[in-house]
Formats: C-alpha cells, structure tokens, sequence
C-alpha cells in the first residue's frame, strides 16, 4: 500500500562490506515495521506443548526418579533408555504396539515416577512461561509423555489457562490427543504449533503436522544436536527469547534494498557504457552502431542462460523503442564448465571447501594460477581442482624463465617447423577456447627450444603467444629483451606456412579401443608428452577410471585401457 516508496538520498555509493546495496547502510530507512506481520500478530494463535519438552533440562532428576522408583536399574540405565524413547518413534504412537495389559503396566509405572518427580521445581518452565505469557489472543494446551502426576500441580502454578492437560495416563497417541484438541478448538491441525524437545515427537508428528510448525526446544533432553538432525535450524530455540524471534511478535521488518532483480539490471549496461555521458539520448546511433552488436558473450553456464534470456528481453524491447540498432545483443554465445572442489563436489562457502585466489597467487605467483586454470582441461567441461598439479605449470614457468640463459644472437633454424606449428595451433585454439591445448603445445615448443636452442628474435616470438595466458613473466621477460614498449602492445605473430607442411598431425584419443577425442601435435612428438597431451583431452572421461594400461602409436594415437 506505500508504494510508489521514494527513495532515500544516499550520501555513499562506494560497496558495503557484505556485498549488500549502499541503500542497506541506511539504518533508518531499512528497518520498519513488518505489515503482514501486524496482521498476523492480531490473529489467534494455537500453542500446544510437550510439558517435558518445555519444562528445560531435566536430565539427573529424570535419571534419579527413575532410579528411585525401580523404573531403571541404575543411572547409566535410566540415561540410555531416556535417549533411546527420545529419539526413535514411540510404541504409543497411533498404531499401537502396546497391549492393553502393557499400557496398564507402563501407566502404573509413570505414576511411580511422577510421585518422585512431584519434588521437581522447574525454575526454566518458570521461565518459558514469562515469555510465551505477552503473546495476545492465544490458546494453550498441553500434551505431555509425562505423568500428570507432576504435570497438572506445575502447570496449575502458571498462571495460565490450557484449554486441555493430557499426560500419559491418558494413553491416546499424540496424533490422536492433537486431534482432539483442534476439533475441540475447531481448528485445523495445520494451524497449530507444536512444542517438543525430542526426535520422537518429530517422527510421530510429523505426518500430521507440516515441520515449520514443529518448534524445538533445545534447551531439554536431547539439546541442539540431536534436533538439528530433524528439524529446520530456524525452528530450534537456543533460548526462551527465541520465541519471540521466531514468532517475530515486534513485527519488525526491513525494506527491500535491492531496487531492480540483478539479472535484469545488470542486463542492458553494455549499451550505454559506449556513451555513458550522453544527457540527450540513451546512446547516439552512431556510437551504437559502431560498437554493438557485442562480438562474443562469454560466462558460467548459469549466468550466460539467465543473463541472456534478461538482456535479450531487454534489448528487444529497446529495439523497439528504435534505442538499440540491431534485434539481437550478440553475435555469438560460449559457456565456460564449472571448477569443482577437490574430489569432484560443487564449491560452496557453507562447505568450506572454495579455493582463494590471493592465497595461491601468494604462494606460486598469479601466471601459475592463471595458466593452471587454462590447462586443466576443456574450457566448457567442469573440471576438479587439484591444488597438487600446480607444481607442473610453475615448473613450466621456471624453465620459460631460464631460456633466457641459452639464448643465441640468429635464429636456431631447427626449431622453425616447431615453433609455427605452436603459433599456428595457439592461434586457432583461442579462437576455438581450447586453451588446455594451447598451453599443450607451448609445451612441446618448449621442449624442442632445450634441445635444439633458441634464437633472441624467436624467444620474443615465443613471449608474445605466451602473453594472453602468463602476462606477467612475459611482460619481464619482454623488458629483460630490451623492450621499452609493453608487450601486450605488440602485433600478434603469424605462422609461416613454408614450416607447417609437415610439421604437426592429429593424434586420436581412444579409451578401450573406441575413439573418443583428438587434437594436433607437432610431427614425431615423443610419447610421454602425446600421453600428458591425451590425458589432458580426456580427462573428464579418464577421471575415477582405474588405467590398466596406455598404448601410445606415434603420430597417430594413445589408447587407455581402463577397467569397466
């Protein structure tokens, strides 16, 4: 009903510490009063309870009656048997187990036991009372495992009128006593509230009552644990004042403070960040036509789907608006694979098993990061981290690094065909998103360069194709060669087809004699590199398998042999 709400003027537009909008730091503005909740307040409320489960930490007088009263032999005894009833479904429950004869006896037996409970005074049931005493237009009821015997006079000292006591000598399932009660309250179960310290009561109940109505006390028998196996966090009270939290009797709420759903406000920028200070128009035609529709939209396969499906709506809907020149955002649409965590799960902060940037480029610099990432396999597939296999890219790095050492004034005529072949395969790879195999190839490259040398002129070659993927060293390196420009400036090297005639052949990859991946590789690559290569290419395939063998045929194909 307040809406249109006009905004707030925000002093700080910098981002907040959680992420939050800069609206959410305005204290004032955000919290208010909650309307629904208001309504809700003035209902009428329902409230049954598990005297026991209420009642607060009886667990060495519970021990000890029974004890006294010949219902256990010890207290050891007592405890587990208080254990067990508290946390497997009941033999009372509404298929009975129990005979008339043995309900008859266990009735006699939990008299034995509230006479010995009777010299209880349960100082926590006091305090739950004060705090569930301020909720208005409500109706109390009891339904008690627990002998009346000590029930009835605790709950006469209250101060509050229930509706219905029903201890255990009424020996009616919970099921059926909760009926009773509602139909008595002409209400339908689904609108009562249920208080309980057990799992018992959640297996026993939890058919006849949704679970956000069962409210756990966990300041009882079994405690926080044990309930938070079976119930919703938000359902169990640490504390009386919980109550209020849960039932939110302040009413209070807060405003929403994200103004627009991110997908869709973050799906037309790309527009007017060509002419973000244009007050006359949305963007000029002009600048848009030059610069839109955008070439290649890349991201996670979840961002790409939503993204795309709000920039595409929005984007249309400009166009006809006659704001945007073209129907269409992009020309063209690619989806990266998921990084899992290490044995193949999905990262998740509430896991803790998310990998940290900063920490790793810390540790082994920001090119071994980045080119790690890039190696570990098929841009599009979801890969499993594994912190360990870095060692190898850093290795790699180290002996890109110590070139520099070995390098001759004239071109080392030998390694041509090698190095063509790689700016060749680099080149189309990108293109492509193949960059594992990009990475592949500098590698064989780099192999060749420690055999046969390398010229000055080639090792800037070979810095330049290296560059998109390890920036940093290269840019050194480039300095070290005595550049004053950047190398990242530099025009980017074509591959000289007189080197390439038969320089590089497709290699296939089979898994148990069937064909299931192929890539390039450079003429006469020794096998150690064609089988790190392959398995790079299967990897998704390869991983969990058990390799018996591998079979690698020079120039034409590796096959593992895996156990099915």
């Amino acid at each position: 009903k307040e809406l249109p709400i006009k905004l707030p003027v925000v002093k700080k537009y910098e981002p907040t510490d959680d992420g939050e909008s800069p609206l959410s730091a305005i204290d004032k503005w955000v919290n208010t009063k909650c309307p629904q909740c208001l309504v809700e307040k003035n209902k009428e409320k329902y409230f049954i309870f598990d005297f026991d489960g209420v009642l607060g930490d009886t667990w060495s007088e519970t021990a000890y009656a029974k004890v006294a009263r010949g219902i256990s032999k010890n207290i050891e005894e007592s405890e587990r048997d208080t254990i067990i009833y508290s946390s497997a479904l009941p033999n009372h429950t509404r298929n009975h187990s129990m005979t008339p004869e043995e309900v008859i006896e266990q009735i006699k037996k939990m008299e034995k036991f509230g006479e010995e409970m009777t010299k209880l005074k349960p100082k926590l049931f006091n305090k739950f009372i004060t705090e569930i005493k301020t909720f208005k237009n409500t109706k109390f009821a009891v339904v008690s495992s627990g002998s009346s015997r000590y029930v009835l006079p605790a709950l006469a000292k209250s101060g509050i009128k229930f509706s219905h006591i029903l201890a255990y000598e009424d020996h009616h399932s919970k099921e059926e006593k909760i009926e009773r009660i509602c139909k008595d309250w002409k209400v339908d179960v689904k609108d009562v509230y249920y208080f309980t310290d057990t799992k018992a009561d959640v297996y026993e109940l939890e058919n006849l009552l949704d679970r956000n109505k069962l409210i756990g006390c966990s300041w009882g028998f079994l405690g926080y644990d044990a309930l938070a196996e079976v119930l919703p966090a938000k359902n169990i009270l640490k504390d009386f004042k919980d109550i209020h939290h849960f039932f939110n009797t302040s009413s209070a709420g807060k405003r929403e403070t994200d103004t627009m759903p991110n997908w869709a406000g973050s799906s037309w920028y790309y527009l007017r960040y060509v002419d973000p200070k244009n007050s006359k128009s949305f963007a000029d035609k002009n600048i848009l036509k030059k610069w839109t529709p955008v070439d290649w939209y890349n991201g996670g396969m979840e961002h790409t789907t939503l993204h795309l499906l709000y920039s595409r709506f929005w984007h249309k809907f400009l166009y006809d608006l006659k704001l945007v020149p073209t129907s269409e955002p992009y020309m063209k649409r690619t989806s990266h694979g998921l990084i899992l965590a290490e044995g193949g799960v999905k990262m998740s902060k509430s896991k803790g098993n998310t990998i940290s940037p900063d920490d790793i480029a810390r540790e082994v610099g920001a090119d071994t990061l980045r080119m790690y990432e890039m190696f570990m396999g098929p841009f599009g597939e979801s890969i499993a981290w594994n912190t360990n296999n870095m060692v190898g890219m850093r290795r790699f790095l180290d002996r890109v690094w110590k070139l520099q050492a070995k390098l001759s004034k004239k071109d080392v005529t030998e390694i041509n065909n090698a190095l063509h072949t790689c700016i060749k395969k680099v080149s189309n790879d990108i293109e492509e998103m193949k960059f594992n195999t990009a990475v592949s190839s500098m590698m064989v490259l780099v192999n060749e360069i420690e055999k046969k040398g390398i010229g000055v002129k080639q090792f800037g070659t070979l810095l330049r194709i290296m560059a998109p993927f390890a920036p940093h060293i290269t840019e050194e390196l480039w300095s070290i060669l005595g550049h004053k420009k950047s190398i990242h400036l530099e025009k980017w090297p074509k591959a000289d087809e007189k080197y390439l005639i038969v320089s590089e052949v497709t290699i296939m990859v089979s898994i148990n004699g069937k064909t299931r991946e192929q890539f390039r590789a450079a003429l006469d690559t020794d096998q150690a590199t064609l089988e790190r290569i392959a398995r790079t290419e299967a990897a998704t395939r390869l991983e969990g398998k058990e390799i018996i063998r591998i079979v690698v045929v020079p120039n034409k194909l590796v096959n593992f042999v895996i156990k099915e």
